[in-house]
């Protein structure tokens, strides 16, 4: 849900990123300063939180700064030096992200499975694997092996995983609902019942559960920037809106069956 915000959460907020930017300040020297995190700025992180949730996990990143050796360097294998509060940050990052993206992959497969009728406890070869699947097998396989990539993968790799996660998954549903809707009215507002979608979407304004809503069919992306170049028939979508419980006038329902 959506972070309705209270004059105490911008304090604690206020109070974590003070007192995490005068540990920087007071931790830095001459051969340090170039490895260690940029201070945090409060309104730029204020504008990037969109859930409670979210601004837990940012807060009690924050803290973790106070932490004995929060700034002493570690050279990785791949050469680079971090701090090890980076490298904390960095390995819940990859946690997380590692379990969310093979969470992902599973229904990747299984979706592969049902809709090539093999059975669920075959292993999918490789040739069958759909181009999303791939991909996000190979992020995962950066992920486990982050601390030998190099140069420009290392950097992009671990940027994604200072992202906190739930943010991540709030802004591409955000962003997923507006190209969706996007979309949705360059398509159908001419059809007779694209009011009835526009009511069902209004009852869903927060973008997860807008996101968790929608059911799966061939004219649902896997991509949350929902780049889908499907079209629906006015018959067709009838039938998506009836798929989200949307009720149709009774004629409309006697005339598709007959």
């Amino acid at each position: 849900m959506s972070l309705r915000w209270q004059k105490g959460d911008y304090i604690r907020l206020g109070k974590a990123v003070a007192q995490f930017n005068r540990q920087v300040k007071q931790n830095e020297t001459q051969i340090n300063k170039q490895y260690l995190p940029k201070l945090v700025d409060y309104s730029e992180l204020r504008d990037r939180i969109q859930t409670r949730q979210g601004l837990n996990a940012y807060i009690q990143g924050l803290k973790r700064v106070n932490i004995e050796g929060a700034f002493d360097l570690e050279k990785l294998e791949n050469g680079e030096y971090i701090t090890r509060y980076q490298k904390g940050e960095l390995e819940r990052g990859r946690a997380q992200a590692m379990k969310s993206l093979q969470k992902e992959i599973n229904q990747q497969e299984r979706q592969t499975k049902v809709n090539l009728g093999i059975d669920a406890d075959i292993k999918l070869p490789n040739a069958f694997k759909s181009q999303k699947q791939k991909e996000l097998e190979a992020k995962i396989k950066d992920y486990k092996n982050l601390y030998t990539l190099k140069g420009e993968t290392f950097i992009r790799r671990a940027l994604e995983l200072g992202i906190n996660q739930t943010e991540l998954k709030y802004r591409r549903a955000y962003v997923f609902r507006q190209n969706y809707m996007k979309v949705m009215r360059e398509k159908y507002s001419n059809f007779k019942n694209y009011r009835k979608f526009i009511a069902w979407a209004n009852r869903h304004k927060n973008p997860i559960m807008f996101y968790e809503a929608l059911p799966d069919n061939e004219y649902y992306p896997d991509d949350l920037y929902y780049q889908s170049d499907n079209t629906f028939s006015e018959e067709n979508f009838d039938s998506f809106l009836e798929s989200l419980g949307i009720e149709l006038e009774e004629e409309q329902a006697k005339s598709k069956k007959s």
